[in-house]
């Protein structure tokens, strides 16, 4: 039997889990997130996913470092772009330069990834993946938090591709949420969209709706592609919650012009299991990493959607102990091959190797001390978020200020705000913190008002704090009332 995996699927109302041995699901679970903890597919709050994260995996500690991640990929761009062959070492300069004349937004907002997917004797094809940095940096923080280190990230759509497994597919995945649309031509998603599905209308609507948008996909898709073709039977491939026996599937499969065809999983598992309801885990499960391509320089796309800055490249202890131990080693034979004449050459080879071992030892050395760093730091972002949790309880606890208003004033918290003291007054409550710039505090304020919360809201202090000529905090203090102000609408 294969390792035990554990593969989380992120969706904007719950956290699936999926646990996988060699082939076959061993078990699966649910878990709903409090509404507005993911909203169209990015985390709004790092802190309750963090939560929910360790109330999941409570008890699972040995599966930490076997976990594999699927996250919406619904602020994801995608893009297939051609390159004459280069070296590795001038990848990433041609590819950043390529994103910058593709891409719609500034690369300097974005992490972006790539893999080569067809590459003949001077030309090669990619999939240029770009996601935005700062939503990006909240659903990772939330799993550095939780002490959670996944093996393998991977954004949905490229997970369905896996988990559905068919060269040329449409895939439509339906949540309660949404719909997000993936066209695949040769094993690569060349169009990625995301569909409202509306609350209003009957199913039949709604799918006669979400046809008609597969309809367009495809339209651009033959209007823009220089080199693809499409091929009109190909089929339309359901998952997702509501791809389960919902009115809105069977409502696709009678009025659907294309082939409509359901997800067939591809790992054994017991009979009640929803399986397109986990497809995106199961995508995940499936990740085997960059293979070799085939002889027509074809490769499946399978690559890490996780920045270098956070991969660990670590040496092994026990390589470390070997390479100390031959430097020794030729350290000790040094002086007897200096006593043999006419061996200078060999001599100088065995310099040679010495300098690269030391120079392996230097990178070990600096490599372990970075992971130092790294753990370090992690301790101290986990310890600021327990003393922050720890804080918002003891506030509740009290009984000073009711959860809701709490929530309310904790879950909008912008980059660069630290409260200090939140507390109750006639009609709603009093916030006083500290921010870095005036700017920081007016975008919490602003955050405060669109969340509808709170009738009022008025800054009743704001003052620049700190030694003369040197760079100062800004203090504020806010109020927020139930019942709006006279001359307020």
């Amino acid at each position: 039997m294969g390792a035990t995996r554990v593969c989380l699927a992120i969706e904007d109302t719950a956290l699936r889990m999926l646990v996988v041995e060699g082939r076959r699901v061993q078990g699966w679970m649910s878990y709903p997130l409090a509404p507005g903890v993911v909203q169209e597919g990015v985390v709004t709050s790092a802190w309750s996913l963090q939560a929910t994260l360790s109330s999941l995996l409570w008890g699972r500690a040995g599966v930490r470092g076997r976990t594999l991640v699927s996250f919406p990929g619904s602020r994801g761009l995608f893009r297939t772009i051609a390159l004459p062959r280069l070296k590795p070492r001038l990848m990433a300069e041609a590819v950043a330069s390529e994103a910058k004349r593709e891409l719609p937004m500034s690369t300097a907002l974005l992490h972006l990834f790539w893999q080569p997917f067809h590459v003949t004797r001077d030309r090669q094809e990619l999939l240029l993946v770009a996601v935005p940095r700062e939503p990006y940096e909240r659903l990772h923080s939330a799993f550095r938090a939780a002490r959670l280190r996944p093996r393998w990230w991977e954004l949905k759509p490229l997970a369905l591709v896996r988990a559905v497994g068919r060269p040329n597919a449409l895939i439509l995945d339906l949540e309660d949420s949404g719909a997000d649309l993936v066209l695949v031509v040769q094993g690569v998603p060349r169009l990625v969209r995301s569909l409202a599905l509306g609350p209003e209308g009957s199913d039949q609507e709604r799918a006669h709706a979400l046809l008609g948008e597969v309809a367009r996909s495809i339209e651009y898709y033959q209007a823009t592609e220089r080199s693809g073709t499409w091929e009109p039977k190909t089929p339309l491939v359901l998952t997702g919650r509501l791809a389960d026996g919902s009115e809105l599937g069977r409502a696709l499969q009678s009025l659907s012009p294309l082939p409509v065809e359901p997800f067939q999983c591809p790992l054994g598992a017991a009979k009640e299991f929803p399986a397109a309801t986990y497809a995106s885990a199961i995508g995940v499960a499936l990740k085997r990493g960059r293979r070799r391509p085939d002889r027509e320089g074809w490769r499946p796309v399978d690559f890490n959607v996780l920045p270098p800055q956070y991969q660990r490249v670590l040496l092994p202890p026990r390589a470390l102990a070997t390479g100390l131990g031959l430097a020794a080693g030729v350290l000790l034979l040094a002086p007897v091959t200096q006593l043999r004449a006419g061996q200078e050459a060999g001599l100088r080879q065995q310099h040679a190797e010495l300098a690269a071992l030391q120079y392996q030892v230097r990178l070990a050395k600096a490599s372990l001390a970075q992971r130092t760093e790294v753990q370090k730091s992690m301790d101290e972002i986990a310890t600021q978020i327990q003393d922050l949790e720890g804080q918002r309880e003891s506030i509740v606890a009290t009984g000073s200020v009711k959860a809701d208003e709490l929530t309310a004033v904790w879950q909008v918290l912008t980059p660069g705000i630290a409260l200090l003291r939140v507390a109750t007054q006639k009609d709603g409550l009093v916030v006083e913190g500290e921010a870095a710039t005036y700017e920081a505090v007016l975008e919490y304020v602003g955050a405060l008002e669109q969340g509808g919360h709170f009738q009022a809201v008025a800054v009743t202090r704001l003052s620049l704090t700190g030694p003369a000529g040197a760079p100062g905090r800004v203090t504020f203090g806010v109020t927020l009332s139930k019942t709006a102000r006279q001359g307020q609408g």
